[in-house]
């Protein structure tokens, strides 16, 4: 990827105590930028309403999928990222072909997938738990079980 600018304004999105943390610090030394807020995986909302409010102009990702996922998730708002003209830097690019950086976002697509469906079968079965208690309960309430 190209030269990370001058450290004004740089975000990496991250664990500052984390195992790739020395290898994202060499990234932005080589880059002249060792001054960076860091923001962990969780606070990437925190993250966007700096990104909208100015304070952000250049975000720094060890891996593609570190944004896929945020994207997936809808933690950001690429489409206003760039808009505003913010920079995305990735320590670990991805392969130059065209094919293969398609390739790397339909896994992760994937990969967010399978987990979604994951949540949405469990929340399913925690709601139909709840619905059968709910029921079993207003079927001995209207029995005269409860009254007595």
């Amino acid at each position: 990827m190209s030269e990370l600018p001058k450290p004004q304004h740089v975000a990496v999105i991250g664990d500052p105590r984390g195992p790739d943390a020395a290898r994202v610090e060499a990234y932005l030394r080589e880059r002249a930028a060792p001054e960076a807020c860091w923001y962990a995986p969780g606070e990437l909302a925190d993250l966007d309403a700096a990104v909208r409010a100015g304070q952000i102009r250049r975000v720094l990702l060890l891996r593609l999928e570190d944004l896929l996922e945020a994207l997936w998730e809808r933690e950001i708002e690429l489409d206003r990222w760039l808009a505003l003209g913010v920079e995305l830097h990735c320590v670990e690019s991805p392969p130059p072909p065209p094919a293969a950086c398609l390739a790397a976002v339909a896994q992760s697509w994937q990969r967010w997938r399978r987990r979604q469906r994951r949540r949405q079968l469990i929340g399913g079965l925690v709601l139909s738990v709840l619905a059968l208690v709910a029921a079993f309960a207003l079927i001995w309430l209207s029995s005269g079980a409860g009254a007595g």
